[in-house]
């Protein structure tokens, strides 16, 4: 019998950089899901007890497939995902959505979803959170009162769910591997831009769920943390470029700064001990306009997350 709704959950733990307890939560969070689906639990290769929990589920909403790594293989879950996508499309899969095995997704999240998607949405998406330091925060540009949220930096990648129609086309452009394997960081934002691509190609329309359906959990050691902020940069504006969209100033300006600010490591020290107040002086005056102070967020009191273990 086809699923109407899949999911994909890419994973990848080891011994050194155990990610179970993680991967735990987020399970349990799709679990308890109030609605019927499919979910693939793609394993990029774990080395601890992963593979064993996941066997231990005792759940037919939920389906196992196993990758080897190799030396060559990166550490993002691009391949995972796509395994899984491709997975779920062999499978019938009417919607599609993914899900970071470090994460989670708040209660009748998927419903919401599939529910704005049979209204005539080729894609649904809505507002996420950010879980740090034991509490939740709700960013800036996710605050109640905005009707929509522009696909580009800062749009809430995680919450996106696709049509069966939408992701042929995307598949399809891209030689059934949506996420991009070459690519280190970011990938999330990739696939927002070549769904804006491709939604604008065919007219395809979107639509925004008012509600908080994700839960970006921020812990210590994933790939997001351990990529340099430079690195991150420049991925980001090659990501635009390729997409075909216009870089965004303050990528445009911030990776210049970085270059005319940052003394070669190989300098004499006299030097620079002279370019040091130069560095300082731009640093003042472009503070505000290429990293703004960031607020302080909105502590979430209304969400309950009840499937965290005691």
């Amino acid at each position: 019998m086809e699923q109407e709704l899949g999911i994909v959950t890419p994973v990848y733990s080891t011994k050194r950089n155990s990610r179970l307890n993680y991967f735990k939560d987020t399970t349990g969070s799709i679990l308890a899901q109030n609605l019927d689906f499919l979910c693939v639990v793609v394993d990029d290769g774990s080395t601890d007890e992963t593979p064993d929990y996941v066997q231990s589920i005792h759940d037919n909403r939920v389906s196992y497939v196993r990758l080897e790594r190799t030396s060559r293989s990166r550490l993002t879950s691009s391949v995972a995902a796509n395994a899984g996508l491709n997975y779920l499309m062999d499978k019938g899969c009417s919607y599609l959505a993914y899900v970071h095995s470090d994460d989670l997704i708040t209660q009748c999240s998927l419903e919401r979803r599939v529910n704005a998607l049979k209204q005539g949405a080729e894609m649904a998406y809505g507002r996420l959170t950010v879980y740090q330091h034991e509490q939740l925060t709700l960013n800036e540009f996710n605050r109640p009162g905005q009707c929509s949220i522009p696909m580009g930096m800062g749009f809430p990648h995680h919450t996106s769910m696709w049509s069966r129609k939408m992701m042929e086309l995307m598949m399809r452009g891209r030689e059934h591997n949506l996420f991009d394997t070459n690519i280190d960081c970011a990938e999330d934002l990739d696939v927002t831009l070549y769904s804006r691509k491709v939604m604008e190609e065919h007219k395809f329309h979107s639509q925004f769920v008012d509600a908080v359906l994700y839960i970006w959990v921020k812990s210590n050691r994933n790939i997001t943390e351990l990529v340099k902020d430079r690195t991150m940069r420049k991925q980001v504006k090659w990501i635009f470029e390729k997409n075909g969209f216009d870089v965004p100033e303050s990528i445009r300006e911030s990776l210049l700064k970085k270059l005319v600010t940052r003394p070669g490591y190989w300098l004499p020290e006299r030097i620079k001990k002279q370019l040091r107040p130069i560095k300082e002086e731009i640093t003042r005056l472009t503070r505000d306009r290429l990293y703004p102070r960031v607020e302080e967020g909105i502590i979430l009191t209304d969400i309950d997350p009840f499937w965290f273990r005691n």
